[in-house]
């Protein structure tokens, strides 16, 4: 099932008319776990999600979920795979017949896990699947190559005992998924256990490839560390690198990359050292041989990580995730658009009041944004896939309500920091919350509003500004800004 959050009031619509944006915010699932892992804008202005549902399919395990929609995010059909095994989808593309290909795991036992890959055509009909059969491998993410095959990157651990150690692993395959070539990269190293675990991967400008993730030592002491591989156009190794702090409460990790013009990469991912401060948002500029130029940081005082990167159409980036520090939830969707040197230029959050996480951005074909994710706040699962369509601010601007439109008021709007809500009918357990454009909650009451049609609002010492209030309850999930200018 499918929740579409309506556009209601005349400011978002206006909006749409003159720059020929849609914007939305959609789940889809059904009772159980449903997640959105990754997205794609597809040639028909729609878009392409994979992941994971219990809730189709064979309802005792996790199949392969792929969504396919139309350019308002309403689905034109899905597709489920798999068998009585758990089986995830981790990364979609467009082929370049108008199909698709996904990539993820098959899990054949406790101890024995497949390496899955799904070709389908444009209607996402099976056109053939491979299982890599080796004891242990995921594939996290595929990228159609300059001969028409595919090249995959995860992990393996072939050459381990279950629960031990992983490697780095990258499969070439052609266009009819036979397998050309593997290659594995990593440990051991000498005193320690070890996890090499590959995230992303790109083709270079060579025909070669370099894969971005994350090289974790383990034993009386750990830390973990982004690793960046360089290889030829065979799979064999012209360089390898490790960034990020080393020390035994140190994490640094590589989740996605994108090219840049100067035929360097930015790499994203998070920063953590435990005896200061949780995770940030992590981005890294290096050049074409793997030389650090600069790195951002981006959060607050909780856990705040990138999950994905794209580099924009001004040449900057737009990086998701989720964040624990900003929002109105225990953990939201989290986006940030930087300049081309890294600058934050604004960031936003999204979500309700439960775990809501960003995994794959892209830019859209009207300079917005797509976001695919995860929500526990919306839907009618345990979690639903999240997919959120913005502008190119980032801004959805909407009132939602997932059973019917509902009005709401706010007077006087511009104020000075004390204003009225009023309601057309009264809502029960109505939560209010009032944030700035970086998330921060500056006014909050949670729960205290039976039977609330009229509410007085004060806000604390604010500056004068664009704020948003949110208002949440069983019923309703109502946003609307409120212009602050005493």
């Amino acid at each position: 099932m499918k929740t579409k959050i309506l556009l209601t009031f005349i400011f978002a619509v206006s909006m749409q008319f003159c720059f020929g944006q849609i914007n939305f915010e959609n789940t889809y699932g059904g009772i159980h776990r449903d997640i959105g892992y990754s997205v794609q804008q597809t040639n028909d202005n729609g878009y392409i999600i994979t992941g994971v549902t219990k809730s189709f399919g064979d309802s005792t395990s996790d199949n392969v979920y792929l969504i396919k929609t139309d350019e308002n995010g309403d689905t034109l059909w899905t597709k489920t795979f798999g068998d009585i095994n758990d089986d995830c989808g981790f990364s979609v593309l467009q082929t370049n017949d108008n199909g698709y290909i996904v990539v993820g795991s098959n899990r054949i036992s406790i101890d024995t896990v497949y390496m899955y890959i799904i070709k389908t055509d444009i209607n996402g009909d099976t056109l053939w699947t491979k299982t890599l059969t080796s004891r242990y491998n995921f594939g996290y993410s595929v990228q159609q190559t300059n001969d028409n095959g595919y090249i995959i990157v995860g992990e393996t651990k072939d050459n381990y005992n279950y629960g031990c150690e992983s490697d780095v692993y990258i499969v070439k395959i052609n266009e009819n998924g036979d397998t050309l070539w593997t290659r594995t990269y990593g440990g051991p190293y000498e005193g320690t256990l070890n996890n090499d675990i590959g995230q992303f991967v790109l083709q270079t400008n060579d025909n070669g490839f370099i894969i971005a993730g994350g090289t974790e030592k383990w034993g009386y002491s750990g830390w973990k560390n982004i690793y960046l591989i360089r290889t030829d156009i065979n799979g064999d190794t012209l360089w390898t690198k490790t960034y990020g702090e080393t020390c035994e409460v140190c994490e640094n990790w590589a989740f996605s990359m994108t090219k840049t013009n100067d035929s360097g990469y930015v790499i994203c991912g998070y920063i953590q050292n435990y005896d200061t401060y949780g995770k940030d948002v992590y981005i890294m500029k290096i050049d074409s041989i793997g030389n650090q130029q600069w790195y951002k940081t981006y959060g607050g005082i909780y856990d705040d990580v990138g999950r994905s990167i794209y580099k924009t159409n001004d040449n900057g980036y737009i990086i998701t995730g989720y964040t624990e520090s900003f929002g109105v939830g225990n953990c939201d969707v989290y986006l940030i658009k930087t300049d081309i040197n890294g600058d934050i230029l604004w960031a936003r959050t999204y979500g309700g009041a439960e775990n809501d996480v960003g995994y794959s951005v892209q830019q859209t074909n009207d300079n917005g944004y797509i976001i695919s994710g995860s929500t526990r706040s919306f839907g009618d699962g345990s979690s639903d896939v999240y997919l959120i369509k913005t502008d190119e601010n980032g801004n959805i601007e909407f009132i939602n309500n997932f059973n019917k439109k509902i009005s709401l008021d706010i007077f006087p709007n511009p104020n000075n920091g004390t204003f009225t809500i009023q309601l057309d009918e009264a809502h029960s357990n109505v939560s209010i919350y009032v944030y700035d454009l970086n998330g921060r909650i500056v006014y909050s009451k949670n729960g205290l509003f039976d039977q609330l049609k009229t509410e007085v609002i004060k806000l604390p010492d604010v500056s004068d500004g664009l704020y948003y209030l949110h208002l949440s309850s069983e019923n309703i999930n109502a946003f609307e800004k409120i212009i602050i200018k005493k």
